[in-house]
C-alpha cells in the first residue's frame, strides 16, 4: 500500500513536470504576430504627378523581423481617404538592423480641395496626413534655408534656423537661440556665469508658402509653437521647454537677395539673422525628396553628413556635442531617429 502511494505521487509529479515543460515550450513558440507600427517611425508624404495624386508610406522598423503582407486598398469618403494594412512581427531571434519598407498609394484623380489620408494597421489608425489638391499641372518647387540668429529685438542673440518647404503647399522648420549669447555654443552645463534665456520656435502649420512675395525672396506664414526658459540647469528643464510650447501666429521673411531673414512671432520680439545657405529646386519625379539631410549643403548625402550626426549622437540641446544641424527632426536630441533619416537617403545627390 505504501509503495502504491509513492508510485502515485511519483506519477503525478512526472505529469506535472511534463505539463510545465510543455507550457514553457508553448510560451516560446516563434511565430508571426500582428503588429501596429509606432507612429514616430511612419512617414507619409503627398505628391501630384500628371494630375494624379499619390501618398507614399515609409515605415522604419528597428529589425528586419517585420513584414507587410497586405497594404490594403484606398478607401474614399468625400475628402477623407485611408488604407488598412496588415503588418506582422516575428517573435523569434532577429538581428538588430534598421529595416525600411515603402509603398505608394495611387489616389487617382482628385478634384481640388483639402483632404485627409489615414494609414491604418489592423484597423488601428497609425498616422494621418492633410494635403491640398491643386490641379495646376506644374512640378512643385522645394526650398531649403539655413541661417544664424544674431538679434532678438534690439539685443544680441545667438542660434540657428532651419526651414524646409514646398512652395504653395507646406513647410516645416525650427529655430533655437539664446539671449544674450553666452559663447559660441548654447550650454546648460557647465552653466555660463550670466543670466540667459533659451528660445525655441517651431512651425506647426504653414498657411502661405511663397517665392518672390511682397518684396521678400521667400515668405511663409502660419502657426508656430514657441517656448522659452531662463537659466536652465538640467535636462528636465530642456524637456519642459519643449513640452510647454504654445501656438501663436507668425511669419518668416527672407530678403536682401537671400542674405537676411526676419521671424516675427506674436507676443515676442523680432528674430533676425543671416542666411548661411539656401537651395531651390523642382521635383523631377513624384518622390524626389527635399534634401533635408544634406547637412553641409554640398549637394549630396554622404559620410560627411553621417559623421556630423555621429559626433553628436547621444547629446541634447544645452549640453556639449549637441549640433543643431544634426537634429533632423528637432526633438532637441540626437538619436537613432536622426541617423535613420539620413541613412535612408545615403548616396543621393541633387
Amino acid at each position: 500500500m505504501k509503495k502504491s502511494v509513492l508510485e502515485l505521487v511519483f506519477a503525478l509529479f512526472t505529469v506535472s513536470l511534463l505539463c510545465s515543460v510543455s507550457t514553457s515550450v508553448t510560451a516560446f513558440v516563434e511565430e508571426w504576430i500582428p503588429c501596429v507600427p509606432n507612429s514616430n517611425y511612419v512617414e507619409l508624404s503627398f505628391c501630384m504627378k500628371d494630375q494624379i495624386a499619390y501618398i507614399k508610406v515609409v515605415i522604419t522598423f528597428p529589425t528586419p523581423c517585420h513584414n507587410v503582407s497586405d497594404w490594403g486598398e484606398v478607401t474614399k469618403d468625400g475628402y477623407t481617404l485611408g488604407a488598412n494594412s496588415k503588418v506582422w512581427k516575428w517573435t523569434g531571434v532577429c538581428v538588430q538592423v534598421i529595416w525600411t519598407v515603402t509603398h505608394t498609394y495611387d489616389l487617382g484623380y482628385l478634384e481640388e480641395g483639402n483632404y485627409t489620408f489615414t494609414f491604418k494597421a489592423w484597423n488601428m489608425p497609425v498616422k494621418s496626413i492633410e494635403f491640398t489638391v491643386s490641379q495646376q499641372g506644374e512640378d512643385p518647387t522645394w526650398v531649403k534655408v539655413a541661417g544664424c540668429v544674431d538679434r532678438y529685438g534690439d539685443v544680441p542673440a545667438y542660434g540657428w534656423l532651419n526651414v524646409f518647404a514646398v512652395v504653395d503647399e507646406w513647410a516645416e522648420g525650427w529655430s533655437v537661440f539664446v539671449v544674450p549669447p553666452p559663447g559660441p555654443r548654447i550650454l546648460v552645463y557647465p552653466p555660463p556665469p550670466i543670466d540667459y534665456t533659451i528660445y525655441v520656435v517651431k512651425i506647426v502649420n504653414a498657411s502661405v508658402v511663397k517665392l518672390d512675395y511682397d518684396g521678400a525672396n521667400f515668405y511663409l506664414s502660419g502657426f508656430w509653437a514657441v517656448s522659452n526658459v531662463t537659466n536652465p540647469r538640467s535636462i528636465e528643464d530642456i524637456i519642459r521647454l519643449v513640452l510647454g510650447m504654445k501656438v501663436v501666429t507668425g511669419e518668416l521673411n527672407v530678403t536682401d537677395s537671400w542674405s537676411r531673414f526676419s521671424l516675427t512671432i506674436e507676443g515676442f520680439e523680432e528674430i533676425r539673422g543671416n542666411v548661411t545657405a539656401y537651395r531651390i529646386g523642382e521635383f523631377q519625379t513624384p518622390w524626389e525628396p527635399i534634401p533635408y539631410f544634406d547637412i553641409n549643403y554640398d549637394y549630396k548625402i554622404d559620410m560627411k553628413d553621417i559623421a556630423t550626426i555621429a559626433r553628436s549622437f547621444g547629446s541634447c540641446l544645452g549640453f556639449d556635442r549637441y549640433d543643431f544641424r544634426a537634429d533632423l527632426n528637432f526633438d532637441v536630441k540626437i538619436d537613432m531617429k536622426d541617423i535613420a533619416k539620413c541613412a535612408k537617403f545615403f548616396g543621393k545627390a541633387y
